[in-house]
């Protein structure tokens, strides 16, 4: 199991930025992924499909060029499931908006960054939380299958699940490994994310419908490919200058 930097890197984004770019080579030295969040194709969720460039848009890859040459080298890209596989979750692709994410990707992994890829849906499909590991199951093997030979395509399972049961949150991350590994994309990373919008105070305190926290329920996920799960944790500052201690990173 592989607890690397990446859940350091998310707690202290905001801090990281607030500093001169010269500085970020010092600090992601120390750390194995250093990056921001690349938000636009998840806007609009409110209209649905919505329209491109009306609802909701996409990184410009243009700047992502710039902070790849200061330093960072993960860009988070956020996008809505009901977009990318319609109408269910067990459905084809969008031919359009697929294109636009693999653009996207291509353009960030030939610099040489890593490209996150994360269903911005706090666990729900068209606003109902998702409780079916099968159609889960079903939409990460269809989307992993178009990334599985590119190594530098990282898996986010699905941004902060919320107040559900921790159980099933546990059991979905499960489903999304399995199919992500049974799709062919043996090479990649998956990181993974808890209940409680995966705030990193809220693991051993804050429970789920069930009762659970995430602390009772994550911890026996399983994956059969070594060293590439990432359990991912939240950590919210604020933007302002501060000065920052070495972040360790934890492997085991």
């Amino acid at each position: 199991m592989h607890l690397p930097s990446l859940l350091l890197a998310a707690g202290s984004a905001s801090v990281v930025l607030s500093q001169p770019l010269t500085r970020l080579s010092q600090r992601s030295s120390k750390l194995q992924f250093v990056g921001i969040n690349e938000s636009g194709p998840e806007f609009g969720e409110a209209n649905i499909p919505g329209t491109y460039g009306t609802d909701y848009t996409w990184p410009d890859l243009s700047t992502i060029s710039t902070f790849v040459n200061k330093g960072m080298n993960t860009f988070r890209v956020n996008f809505l499931m009901e977009r990318l596989v319609p109408n269910e979750m067990t459905g084809s692709l969008d031919a359009a908006y697929l294109g636009n994410l693999t653009e996207t990707v291509n353009g960030i992994t030939k610099l040489g960054a890593y490209a996150i890829i994360v269903p911005h849906n706090y666990g729900r499909y068209n606003g109902e939380i998702i409780t079916s590991t099968e159609d889960f199951a079903a939409f990460w093997k269809t989307v992993a299958a178009e990334y599985k030979d590119n190594d530098k395509v990282i898996f986010d399972t699905n941004n902060e699940f919320h107040d559900e049961s921790s159980t099933l949150v546990a059991q979905l991350n499960q489903a999304a490994i399995t199919a992500i590994r049974s799709a062919g994309a043996t090479s990649q990373y998956i990181t993974i994310e808890g209940n409680a919008y995966t705030g990193a105070w809220t693991w051993t305190t804050t429970q789920g419908t069930d009762g659970k926290t995430n602390g009772e329920t994550m911890g026996s996920l399983t994956d059969t490919v070594e060293d590439k799960l990432i359990y991912q944790m939240h950590q919210y500052l604020d933007s302002v200058r501060i000065p920052l201690p070495p972040l360790p990173i934890t492997r085991s």
